[in-house]
């Protein structure tokens, strides 16, 4: 056997053609073994041109699957550098070219140990295969004799939820529309069968002021996937001393967020309404957790008597939008809107001025809903200055003409209605007749401007 590794060694592909699959993983396990063993250096090299041949054919070479995962399980307590370089370069080959057939060998096939620990994180942490590892768990978690498994038998998943949640999150930052679709399956398949697991490792292993973060966040709390039972788990979650000293709120304040997520009956609402704990979490550095703290927000300022309660926040939701992620700041954006318009708006007086100009900044938002909501709301603020500020704001309203003027050609059609309405309202404001007909005729037509001026 030692005659015939060397062979193809010196003879490479023209000899490997005549050999048998058992006789190619021999070759393979041969040149592995030497690798991983004190041997000659004659051996050592031809191991090293044999596996850079293997690595680079894995389709030929790397089909016994069950078997070479078995030698990487039984060599990963090697202390050298270089023998774990080796194999984890021979893992990550074979969990791209073969991810289901590793994938079973990890989850089935081998003693769940610290050995195979170390493999499956390494799988699921390389960014060539993790994609295909991923696609494929969330296919194997599908059929019926894997989703038959007590969940007790699942452990290798469990220990790994902060892994595999930290990998879904890598691969959504690309931005591949094939691969989303899978990776939120995958995520809704996780939540069910682990939700505390999950729920905690967004929190405490995802990075907080990441709008991808916020993206798992929202899809695990989805109405459609969350239930009871996930409201409970979202509790206990609440409860860790870990995350609460890392965010220094007690157990017991951080239960009111549980409520951001319940059915608003009255005495939720009555319940939630507590105006000095949300000040205090509106200064939280973590858009999961804002992003509950503002969804509370929102149901509080739908009605006109806890919209008064709340009135007093509006400084520091508006310093929410300084994140520019469009999930918060479309709900801080509505919780403007619902309280100017139960209480008027001589309750954005104090704030009109600082918020005109963020909601500039907004115009040209990537998000459509963002552009629109900005743009009517700057509508109403304008309108909420006294007479001492209008020297002010009239500076604002002359650096907001061109931002809407391009927008009333924007590809979304109520973006660019709103645009119109708001420029009319703006020469109005500043008294410039010519500027209000020209609006106003803009808003007859339709968009008048060529496709230039929407790009």
């Amino acid at each position: 056997m030692e005659q015939i590794w060397k062979l193809y060694g010196f003879c490479q592909e023209p000899f490997g053609k005549h050999l048998q699959p058992s006789q190619r993983t021999d070759i393979v396990l041969m040149a592995l073994e030497k690798t991983t063993e004190d041997c000659a250096v004659e051996d050592d090299e031809w191991s090293e041109i044999i596996l850079d041949m293997v690595l680079s054919q894995p389709s030929s070479w790397l089909m016994d699957v069950p078997v070479i995962m078995s030698f990487i399980h039984r060599h990963m307590k090697s202390s050298s550098t270089s023998v774990q370089q080796t194999l984890f370069s021979v893992l990550e080959i074979l969990a791209y070219q073969f991810p289901r057939d590793v994938l079973m060998s990890v989850l089935i096939y081998l003693p769940p140990n610290d050995s195979t620990l170390r493999i499956w994180k390494n799988m699921i942490y390389c960014p060539k295969s993790s994609e295909n590892v991923l696609d494929v768990l969330c296919t194997v978690l599908m059929e019926e004799e894997i989703c038959g498994i007590p969940t007790g038998d699942l452990g290798l998943l469990r220990l790994t939820v902060p892994e595999i949640l930290q990998s879904i999150h890598r691969n959504l930052k690309r931005r591949l529309a094939s691969l989303q679709q899978t990776l939120f399956s995958l995520l809704n398949m996780l939540t069910n069968l682990f939700p505390r697991d999950l729920l905690t490792a967004v929190l405490l292993h995802l990075p907080q002021n990441d709008s991808t973060t916020l993206d798992i966040w929202k899809r695990v709390l989805a109405p459609t996937v969350t239930s009871g039972m996930h409201l409970q788990e979202l509790c206990r979650v609440f409860q860790d001393q870990q995350l609460c000293m890392i965010f220094s709120i007690t157990a017991v304040d951080f239960g009111l967020l549980c409520m951001a997520v319940m059915c608003p009956t009255e005495e939720i609402l009555q319940e939630l309404c507590n105006p000095d704990l949300f000040q205090m979490f509106l200064k939280i550095e973590s858009l999961p957790l804002l992003w509950l703290v503002l969804r509370g927000l929102v149901l509080l300022s739908e009605r006109p008597e806890t919209a008064r309660e709340i009135q007093a926040l509006l400084p520091d939701i508006m310093e929410t939008l300084q994140f520019g992620n469009a999930h918060v700041t479309l709900n801080a954006l509505t919780i403007f809107k619902n309280i100017m318009n139960h209480l008027g708006k001589m309750e954005a007086r104090p704030i009109a001025l600082e918020l005109a100009g963020k909601l500039l900044y907004l115009f040209n938002h990537v998000s459509g809903e963002v552009r629109e909501s900005s743009i009517l709301l700057f509508e109403d603020v304008i309108e909420a200055v006294v007479w001492w500020q209008k020297g002010e704001m009239k500076r604002k309203v002359r650096r907001g003409l061109l931002p809407l003027f391009f927008r009333s050609s924007d590809e979304i059609s109520s973006v660019a209605q709103a645009a119109r309405e708001a420029l009319t309202a703006c020469a109005r404001f500043l008294k410039w007749q010519e500027l209000e007909h020209q609006a106003e005729k803009r808003d007859v037509l339709g968009s008048a401007c060529p496709p230039f001026f929407g790009t």
